[in-house]
This record gives C-alpha cells, sequence and structure tokens, in this order.
C-alpha cells in the first residue's frame, strides 16, 4: 500500500482508463481522480501521455546561428540538446505539470512504456 496521494501517469488514454477501472473514481478532464481505496491506501490521480510529450528543441533554438542551413555550420555539437514541448502535446504536458506539482501528491507513478529512457544511467 501507498498510503500517500499519488499521480500515476500512464502512456495513453486507454491505458489509464484500464488502470482506473479497479479503483472507484471520476473521469475530469485530461486525468482521472481516483478516490481513497483499500488498494492503495489513499486517494490519487491516474493522467496520461499521448506517446513524446517533449521533443529535441530545433537547431535554432540552440544557437541562431543554426537557423539557417549552412556547411560552416556543421557539424551542430552542442553539449546538451534542449528538449521541448512536442509540438500538439503542449496541454497535456502543461497539466501533468500541474498535477505532480500539487502539494498534496507525494508519490509520482510512471506507468508508461519504458523505452530507451530506462537503460540510461
Amino acid at each position: 500500500m501507498l498510503n500517500k496521494p499519488f499521480i500515476l501517469i500512464a502512456e495513453k488514454p486507454d491505458a489509464a482508463k484500464a488502470i482506473a477501472k479497479i479503483f472507484p473514481h471520476k473521469i475530469k478532464n485530461g486525468f482521472i481522480e481516483v478516490e481513497e481505496n483499500n488498494i492503495t491506501g489513499s486517494s490519487g490521480i491516474i493522467t496520461y501521455a499521448f506517446g513524446h510529450l517533449v521533443e529535441l528543441a530545433d537547431p535554432e533554438y540552440i544557437d541562431e546561428k543554426y537557423k539557417t542551413w549552412s556547411w560552416d555550420t556543421l557539424p551542430i555539437t552542442p553539449d546538451n540538446i534542449p528538449l521541448r514541448p512536442a509540438r500538439g502535446k503542449e496541454q497535456q504536458l502543461k497539466l501533468i505539470k500541474q498535477l505532480a506539482n500539487r502539494s498534496d501528491i507525494k508519490v509520482i507513478i510512471n506507468a508508461c512504456d519504458a523505452g530507451r529512457g530506462a537503460n540510461r544511467s
């Protein structure tokens, strides 16, 4: 049992709904509110991604000189390629951030496909 309010992030809406079926819950806009229950010992939130919510930033975000393609600026080898919200997924990413930052949330559960990122140390 968790015994602490949680947010569980599923990979997609269908997965979130399937997980929520075992809990007493209410469907909201962009998330599912889980009532206190005997499985987790607490209330919580289930929300979801739509695949990748972030992507590599465009080259001009790294440096304005990369805005126009040129042999003179190749190769592009920044120390750190920044991430940006994926196009069309900004609202869901914003919602997940707001929900995860609620003061009552004590546990974050990643129920997404681990993918390549899970193997990084």
